[in-house]
């Protein structure tokens, strides 16, 4: 499965090639909403983080 920033990298390469935005996300099954989205920042990075070190540090193998 494609995730959606790779798929709009997709898009617009299509539409460098020369296709309409609109036939290039039909192309790639991308609504325009999607494309057009901004992805918000990250903002749990640190408390990942400071839960990855506390694991570590308990010895537990993590599971997944």
């Amino acid at each position: 499965m494609v995730g959606a920033p790779a798929r709009r990298e997709q898009v617009r390469y299509l539409v460098g090639e020369g296709l309409s935005e609109r036939r290039a996300l039909a192309v790639v099954r991308m609504s325009a909403s999607a494309f057009r989205d901004v992805p918000r920042p990250d903002r749990n990075v640190a408390l990942r983080e400071r839960i990855v070190v506390l694991v570590r540090g308990t010895g537990a193998p993590a599971s997944g």
